[in-house]
């Protein structure tokens, strides 16, 4: 479980879903030489997650006691490059997507399992059909 640039932004309970993403190398090439698959599922979309969703593995994060949530008006579950704090784009699924009283959060996964907590500013939405040409 990575979590990006998020990191001090806001509290997050993160879930244990995913598995841990190995270290990056520098530069900025795409990491994943495929796209994973858009889940049918294991996504949560027009609302905020809770814990069940947590344990059940549809999302990512969840902000407890948290005074102003709202799920963001984004297609989930959608691919997406993200930029890690190294600058290395990563190709993910959106799984999760919620505005809090920090910012835009988002619940990234990638084909392995791995799951991240990212802004939504560290994304790159590409929408529901799998992307090509992109390097």
């Amino acid at each position: 479980m990575m979590i990006g640039k998020l990191a001090g932004l806001v509290a997050v309970l993160v879930g244990g879903c995913g598995q841990e993403r190995p270290e990056s190398v520098s530069g900025s090439s795409i990491q994943e030489a495929e796209w994973p698959a858009l889940p049918t599922e294991a996504f949560v979309s027009r609302r905020i997650a809770n814990e069940t969703d947590m344990k059940e593995g549809r999302a990512v994060f969840t902000v407890p006691m948290a005074s102003s949530r709202a799920p963001l008006a984004i297609n989930i579950p959608q691919y997406a490059l993200w930029t890690d704090e190294k600058g290395v784009r990563h190709r993910v699924i959106v799984v999760q997507a919620e505005r809090t009283s920090t910012g835009d959060v988002v619940g990234l996964r990638d084909a392995s399992g791995a799951d991240v907590v990212a802004t939504l500013s560290e994304l790159q939405l590409l929408g529901r059909v799998e992307p090509t040409g992109i390097e």
